[in-house]
C-alpha cells in the first residue's frame, strides 16, 4: 500500500496550464491545483499510460506503470517532468491569473 502512495505522490504535478483569452489571443496561464485535483491528475496519468503498455493483463500493466513511477521513471513520470517544463515556460504569463 505504501509503495502505491508513493508512486501517486511521485506523479501528482503541483501546477497546470489553463487557457484564458486576453484580448483575442489565447494565453496558458499557470494555476496551482488542489491536493484532490493532483491525485486525481496522477491516477488517471497512471492508468491512462498502463492501458497504453503491451503488457498482457491489466494487472501487469498496472503493476509495471506504479512500479516504474514509484522510482521515478516511465511515461507517467515523464508526463509530470514535461507538464512542470511548460510551467516554467509560461511563467511571464503569471500576470493573467484571476
Amino acid at each position: 500500500m505504501q509503495v502505491i502512495k508513493d508512486a501517486v505522490e511521485n506523479i501528482k504535478p503541483s501546477m497546470e496550464l489553463k487557457k484564458r483569452k486576453i484580448g483575442g489571443s489565447e494565453h496558458k496561464v499557470p494555476f496551482e491545483i488542489n491536493t484532490k485535483r493532483q491525485q486525481s491528475i496522477a491516477i488517471k496519468w497512471i492508468v491512462q499510460n498502463a492501458n497504453k503498455n503491451s503488457e498482457k493483463s491489466l494487472a501487469l500493466k498496472l503493476y509495471t506503470e506504479l512500479m516504474n513511477a514509484y522510482n521515478k521513471k516511465g511515461s507517467s513520470y515523464n508526463m509530470k517532468v514535461e507538464l512542470h517544463q511548460l510551467v516554467e515556460k509560461n511563467r511571464a504569463n503569471l500576470h493573467y491569473r484571476w
